[in-house]
């Protein structure tokens, strides 16, 4: 633990508002992860903070990185991370972004429209795609479901779409929202998402990535709860039993 003392040397240093990160912290962090939810491979939202050190540590841990234009790709991919490690996960995503994720060889998106579909098989062909949906938002501290993903009814059409266009549908994204303090929302979207994995099955459409899009709550303050070691082994419970060991989740 980094002492006060220590704290107030930089504060004279560099000023203040100062922003101090703790490398191990990091580290400790995304070991916790793992260790609560052991069957998901973590993904770091580069749009939190791009800061180098910041990607250098979590590249040494061995995460794969959600990315959202040219800029937070190339940073990450500067840091030696290969391109199999990334998701670009913008669902509206820039000309010239899906120009440079085809030259630079990052394959693996998210989609949840038929107008981005056909974005991606023009500038991107044979990009692996994951339609995102629209999942519950209760209780969350930011809704992102209000902003993206498709009806989960509209899921299996637009899979379908996908494989016409020549892509390689590969699962399905969604995202509960941000500082999620409801479980019953993982819960929900976990249901939703294997009734589509089974749906696509009978329609020769095998999918084996699910990306749970993160939005658990962390703590501000040393005295917050840990909500998210009460919620993990409900997760865990529910994993194991709707989705086959098969299933990659990121």
């Amino acid at each position: 633990m980094v002492s006060q003392k220590y704290i107030e040397g930089l504060a004279r240093k560099h000023g203040t508002p100062l922003f101090i990160i703790s490398k191990s912290r990091l580290m400790d962090e995304a070991k916790r992860f793992r260790a609560y939810l052991p069957r998901v491979t973590p993904y770091y939202a580069v749009k939190a903070n791009q800061h180098p050190g910041i990607l250098k540590t979590l590249a040494q841990a061995k995460l794969g990185f959600d990315v959202a234009s040219t800029q937070e790709i190339a940073s990450v991919l500067s840091m030696g991370v290969s391109p199999e490690r990334l998701i670009f996960a913008n669902t509206i995503k820039r000309v010239d972004a899906l120009k440079f994720a085809q030259k630079h060889g990052v394959r693996l998106m998210t989609f949840d429209s038929e107008y981005e579909l056909n974005k991606i098989a023009r500038y991107v062909p044979r990009a692996e795609v994951l339609v995102r949906i629209k999942v519950p938002n209760v209780g969350s501290m930011v809704e992102l479901s209000l902003k993206f993903g498709a009806e989960p009814a509209d899921a299996i059409p637009l899979l379908i779409k996908a494989h016409r266009l020549g892509l390689k549908p590969v699962g399905v994204s969604f995202h509960v929202g941000s500082q999620c303090t409801h479980v019953e929302n993982y819960l929900d979207a976990f249901e939703m998402t294997s009734i589509i994995l089974r749906d696509a099955s009978l329609k020769q459409l095998p999918l084996e990535i699910v990306d749970i899009g993160g939005g658990f709550p962390i703590r501000h303050l040393r005295s917050d709860e840990d909500i998210f070691a009460k919620m993990a082994p409900v997760i865990n419970k529910e994993l194991d039993r709707l989705f086959d060991p098969t299933v990659r989740l990121i």
